[in-house]
């Protein structure tokens, strides 16, 4: 099963990371999603010596890597790999508190430092925990210490730059967690960093780092042992560096000692010339494996993984695997990174080594080691603090936002919602009328049917009918006969007492109360106008 790297986040996190070693630059910038990474670009350039010359070489050279690819992103891993500023010790000593380390540190390497440690950057891991033949408890620590100065002049590198340095690392430290995507290693390995200036052999166990040395050896000084003076059939031979590198990146180490290199230059004549370099490479790597068995009370590794620049030597993996009798190969990168980049092919084993130092810095998670300055990561700290309150900030008024619109959504779903029951209770009224007027008449039949006219609703009716000039003297209502009769008076002049007589007898008629309602007499007196009706009730 494939480990994560980094922290699982939900969206792809992009990010440069810069190596910088003794004379050389690597440059990438990669992609980190749910424990993959994906190499975007990358490039590698040589960086002049000259200090003043060389940070305006790293500024160049970071700047249009910026500029060629269109990169807005300003995270920035920082691996330092120059053997120069770095010191990495070994030390064993009590359990301590934390904030205690840096002061027993200081003290047991005061001796063995020259630089101002009280200005230094200082990290470590825990390399065993056990307990002393007297019953204390220990642990063996693997510290890595880094000049003030140096840190200061990558920061001003970055700063310059417009990136934000979010992790400062070291080579060996950062091989771990490549390593730990290798589901094959052994328990016991080692690494073989050939640089462009040095070379670092660093042993790890369970893919941690347990013990690191600087070994003579380089990609400059290989090309240097070839421009001695050789003595061939034709006469004594000096090639100059251009032809010592071509002569290098064409045959390497010959394995057939007879053939012909190059004109009259044979196999054996560049073996003679690397001999001397390549025997001491073998006896430092054969001295470094015998004192970790002895200092460190392990075995010796089994596997050694050559990477760098130097290590595209054609045939150094076979020459060490042979002089070792050990297992030897390049370092390649893990399935969990995907190293075709946009419109290339798959990355070749030599273009994996030149930057393989950057990609492991890349795969640091918070477990590794970290030589920013503590205002360096306050700083950070506070950035991501101001961050996260503007991400809250503005979620929390996005969802204000959409509350709002959902409430002025509600509103005018509501708002239609009472036009449309309106709309429908004006449509449903006279059918609710009708019904209720339907439901009196079978109220009215169903009494009707048991042979009885109910007074309250006949009272309802007249009341209703009878307009407001007329006047009820008498009713006469006889319940078995259903008939009614009203006498009374109309108090308006004779024509009008007429026309509202004759509009009390229609209201009459209309009712379900009233089968027929007629007029029995009238008489004008000469004020008002006397009548008498007679209303034949429903019966059976």
């Amino acid at each position: 099963m494939m480990k994560s790297f980094s922290t699982s986040v939900p969206k792809a996190k992009r990010f440069l990371t810069v190596d910088f070693s003794q004379g050389m630059a690597e440059i990438v910038y990669v992609e980190s999603h749910l424990g993959r990474l994906k190499l975007l670009a990358y490039d590698v350039q040589r960086i002049a010596s000259d200090e003043q010359q060389n940070q305006k070489a790293e500024i160049d050279f970071i700047t249009k890597f910026l500029e060629d690819h269109s990169i807005t992103d300003h995270d920035v891993v920082l691996n330092i790999s120059n053997v120069d500023s770095v010191i990495i010790k070994n030390l064993t000593l009590p359990v301590l508190p934390e904030e205690e380390i840096r002061g027993a540190i200081k003290w047991q390497l005061k001796e063995d430092i020259a630089f101002d440690l009280d200005a230094a950057a200082v990290d470590w891991q825990v390399t065993r925990e056990f307990t002393d033949a007297e019953g204390v408890q220990k642990r063996e620590y693997i510290f890595v210490i880094v000049k003030g100065e140096t840190i200061g002049h990558y920061l001003s590198v970055a700063g310059q730059c417009q990136l934000n340095p979010i992790r400062i690392t070291n080579g060996p430290f950062s091989f771990s967690h490549l390593l730990k995507h290798g589901s094959e290693n052994p328990q016991r390995l080692a690494v073989l960093d050939i640089d462009y200036k040095e070379s670092t052999l660093a042993i790890y166990t369970d893919n941690k780092l347990n013990f690191v040395r600087r070994l003579p050896i380089s990609w400059e000084k290989i090309t240097c042992s070839l421009t001695d003076i050789l003595a061939s059939e034709k006469g004594k031979i000096e090639l100059s560096s251009e032809e010592a590198e071509e002569l290098k990146n064409a045959f390497g180490i010959p394995l057939d000692e007879i053939q012909f290199a190059q004109d009259n230059i044979r196999a054996t004549n560049i073996l003679s010339l690397l001999r001397p370099l390549l025997e001491a490479l073998v006896r430092e790597l054969r001295f470094s494996f015998d004192y970790f068995a002895s200092n460190f009370d392990a075995q010796r590794p089994v596997l050694l993984y050559v990477t760098g620049g130097g290590a595209n030597l054609k045939n150094l993996d076979r020459y060490l695997g042979n002089e070792l009798n050990l297992k030897v190969t390049y370092l390649s990168l893990p399935a969990c990174v995907d190293y075709h980049v946009a419109g290339q092919e798959k990355l070749s084993q030599e273009k994996q080594n030149k930057i393989v130092n950057a990609i492991s810095a890349a795969m640091a998670d918070s477990s590794g080691i970290n030589l920013l300055p503590r205002e360096a990561r306050t700083r950070q700290a506070d950035l991501i603090q101001k961050t996260s309150l503007r991400m809250v900030t503005v979620t929390a008024a996005a969802i204000l936002f959409l509350m709002l619109l959902i409430v002025e959504f509600q509103i005018f779903d509501y708002s239609n919602r009472l036009k449309t029951a309106q709309i429908h209770l004006q449509t449903i009224r006279p059918i609710q009328l009708l019904l209720e007027k339907i439901q009196s008449k079978e109220k009215l039949m169903e009494k009707i049917q048991q042979n009885r006219i109910p007074g309250d609703g006949l009272l309802r009716v007249i009341a209703h009918a009878t307009p407001g000039e007329v006047i009820l003297d008498e009713m006469q209502f006889e319940q078995p006969k259903h008939s009614l009769i009203l006498e009374g008076t109309i108090l308006a002049t004779e024509e009008d007492a007429q026309t509202l007589l004759t509009d009390f007898l229609e209201h009459l008629n209309v009712s379900a109360y009233v089968a027929q309602a007629g007029l029995v007499s009238s008489q004008w007196t000469g004020e008002a106008e006397k009548f008498q009706i007679k209303c034949v009730l429903p019966g059976k």
